[in-house]
């Protein structure tokens, strides 16, 4: 299988966090005076070299989002570029159909739309806007924990769709084709339980939990060599079912 060589960031594995929890406090630019003096984060990264990130398109059949926690999925859309708040609700109803179809599901709700640029942008005003340009996330990480997924949940589903449901992420380029800084995927399979490290993640609204990843040598990383806009990567945050991979790991 074809493989590039790289480096991924990753949260340190310090004694710190072993009597302090990792925490993130997100606030809007306008926000960020800080004025009690307490930082509003104590996560340190680290970048490290020499990882190999194989291209899954040549073994693609080896990857779902039952086996290794995430999918390749070929979803051209009809609202791209998403450059206003009417295409962004557009874009939102469309993946929301696409997947209630593809999944069999009885319904989809995509409760929140983040727009990354790999380049220096400022922080927005608005957390909540979904046009509001943000960097790309630091640190391989996971969007929830288990306990993170199921907050959403308790926000969003009735009591009946509660009994059983599954919190997934998506994830699309912006551009035609990706050149460079594509995303790279870690299999579920390959990952332990104790490689995982929870961190209260702070916003105006309200305290989300996600998981970030140690470095260990035993992840196995992959990536979709020149993935086009017409295609989209699934990945599983939490499912509710028992037997399956039940968390999906990105960088």
């Amino acid at each position: 299988m074809g493989k590039v060589v790289t480096s991924i960031t990753f949260l340190k594995d310090l004694p710190l966090y072993r009597s302090e929890k990792p925490y993130n406090v997100l606030l809007a630019q306008q926000d960020d005076k800080n004025e009690n003096s307490h930082p509003i984060s104590n996560l340190q990264f680290e970048d490290v070299g020499g990882i190999e990130v194989h291209n899954l398109r040549e073994a693609a059949d080896d990857f779902s989002l039952d086996k290794s926690g995430f999918q390749l999925l070929s979803f051209k859309s009809n609202h791209l570029p998403v450059d206003s708040h009417d295409l962004v609700e557009a874009y939102r109803a469309e993946t929301e159909t696409y997947l209630c179809d593809r999944f069999d599901a009885l319904k989809v709700i995509c409760w929140e739309i983040r727009t990354r640029y790999n380049r220096p942008v400022d922080r927005p005003v608005n957390l909540g806007d979904a046009l509001a340009a943000e960097m790309p996330a630091v640190g391989a990480h996971i969007d929830n924990t288990f306990r993170g997924g199921q907050n959403v949940v308790l926000v969003h589903l009735t009591d009946v769709q509660k009994a059983e449901y599954l919190n997934k992420g998506t994830w699309r380029p912006l551009v035609p084709v990706i050149e460079d800084s594509p995303l790279a995927v870690c299999d579920y399979r390959s990952v332990r339980k104790e490689d995982l490290i929870a961190c209260d993640r702070i916003i105006p609204t309200r305290v989300g939990e996600i998981y970030y990843l140690k470095h260990k040598e035993h992840h196995q990383w992959y990536y979709a060599k020149e993935m086009t806009w017409n295609e989209m990567f699934m990945m599983v945050m939490f499912d509710s079912k028992e037997g399956v991979a039940r968390c999906g790991w990105l960088h």
